[in-house]
């Protein structure tokens, strides 16, 4: 089952969440690994979600200077 889809600011609190949990030194190495796996997850889809943001930004600022350059 596909985890769902979380906000770039969920995302980076679970990525805090993670972390703290890590760093406790009563968790297993197998918890570890999960963890990790999770968090290098939301990394790489973070990642994407701000770069695709960031693409959007972008144009739009695009489209407005063009507006601007028309008038």
């Amino acid at each position: 089952m596909a985890a769902k889809k979380l906000s770039v600011e969920d995302s980076m609190k679970r990525l805090d969440e993670i972390t703290a949990e890590m760093e406790k030194s009563d968790v297993t190495l197998e918890e570890s690994f999960k963890l990790f796996n999770e968090g290098m997850t939301l990394v790489k889809n973070t990642k994407k979600d701000l770069t695709d943001l960031e693409k959007q930004i972008k144009v739009l600022s695009e489209d407005s200077s063009k507006e601007t350059d028309d008038e």
